[in-house]
């Protein structure tokens, strides 16, 4: 669980407060906070996200878009947290698989990468596509070496 203490705008990426949850529904927090992600809006999306995870620690969307800006800020340990809170709320989303398996190679952790992938394919077989998609997209930035530690 990621707990109050993560939060990005408390390590310095964000430097306001989030915002009061309750100025908005759940929805419309999370609706703005996918916007603002969107338009690069960093600040924003971290301050919406973050008043979601103050009121709803284990919100499965939430965690995974602060574990997707943690990663953008290469925060990678602070973005496994996220993310792994995120995959434990919901492990029926393919992207939660895919991100999660990501910051695991980035963070260089590949025998958990590995071990992860072979859980998630058991588990929903929509990862599949998933991989496969990520190591073509690997392999056309010519940085296929990504998931060499497949075949070790």
């Amino acid at each position: 669980m990621c707990g109050n203490n993560f939060y990005l705008w408390e390590s310095g990426i964000s430097q306001e407060a989030s915002i009061p949850m309750e100025k908005f529904s759940l929805e419309e927090a999370l609706k703005r906070g996918i916007s603002a992600h969107k338009e690069g809006k960093v600040g924003d999306a971290d301050r919406y996200y973050t008043a979601i995870l103050k009121a709803h620690p284990d919100h499965p969307d939430a965690n995974h878009n602060m574990g997707v800006l943690a990663m953008s800020a290469r925060q990678f340990g602070l973005a496994q947290k996220f993310l792994e809170t995120a995959l434990n709320a919901n492990p029926n989303v393919v992207q939660f698989w895919l991100s999660y398996i990501d910051v695991l190679i980035k963070l260089e952790r590949f025998n958990k990468a590995k071990n992860t992938i072979i859980k998630a394919l058991k588990l929903n077989k929509n990862v599949y596509m998933g991989l496969n998609n990520y190591a073509c997209a690997l392999r056309a930035s010519g940085k296929e070496e990504g998931l060499i530690f497949l075949f070790k």
